[in-house]
């Protein structure tokens, strides 16, 4: 939803990492998601914008 839907992840993917597991949580039951699943599938998104990042080498845009 992010990527295809929004392209919140073009625009600031740290922010969109941020919000990734309030995503989750607000579609997750449409997708027959449980907690668990949802609380993965937001894992496995930041993990993939991470790698993202630090592959092209770019700092954290917003550190904390």
């Amino acid at each position: 939803v992010l990527d295809r839907r929004t392209r919140a992840r073009l625009q600031d993917r740290d922010a969109t990492a941020a919000a990734a597991h309030d995503v989750a949580r607000l579609i997750g039951p449409l997708l027959g998601w449980d907690d668990d699943r949802s609380t993965a599938e937001a894992a496995l998104y930041r993990a993939a914008l991470a790698a993202e990042r630090d592959g092209a080498g770019l700092p954290l845009a917003h550190p904390a």
